[in-house]
């Protein structure tokens, strides 16, 4: 199901790698919510008088699905940003393979060697820790200092 871009339940991952399909999603939520209205089918009808094949419409499913894109997109044009406006170091760390860019949220560079920790490339380029994804024990803060990355 992961290959497909799809979760256990096969509703569509939250990923950078399917927004070509969220962007589908919205333009079919909104074909569907066009078809009712041309066939004025009031909101409680709607669901019994479904075509075979087509999704069951509501307005929150429509809004889920514009707020995805807009949130990918955005992460997307960041992680383009931030991927030509690199530091040496930032660029040395990735190079030597010290971190790895997650593909899911490609905003994202974990540690190879630590557990859940995360960095993100700041606006002059360099690394610095992830609010989402931070160093907790000192261990790790130290492991990060090693490398050049100032919490």
């Amino acid at each position: 199901m992961k290959e497909k871009g799809l979760t256990a339940a096969g509703g569509l991952m939250k990923s950078v790698e399917n927004l070509e399909r969220w962007e589908n999603r919205v333009k079919d939520l909104e074909a569907i919510k066009a078809w009712f209205k041309a066939k004025k089918i009031p909101l409680n009808q709607q669901f019994t008088m479904l075509p075979d094949g087509m999704e069951w419409y509501t307005s929150a499913k429509l809004k889920d699905a514009k707020e995805t894109v807009l949130m990918l997109k955005s992460m997307k044009e960041k992680s383009e940003k931030a991927s030509n406006e690199m530091s040496d170091l930032t660029k040395e760390l990735i190079e030597n393979g010290a971190v790895n860019q997650w593909a899911k949220k490609p905003i994202y560079y974990f540690v190879k060697g630590l557990r859940k920790v995360a960095l993100v490339i700041d606006e002059g380029g360099n690394f610095k820790v992830s609010k989402k994804y931070p160093a907790t024990s000192d261990k790790d803060q130290a492991y990060l200092e090693a490398l050049g990355i100032k919490s």
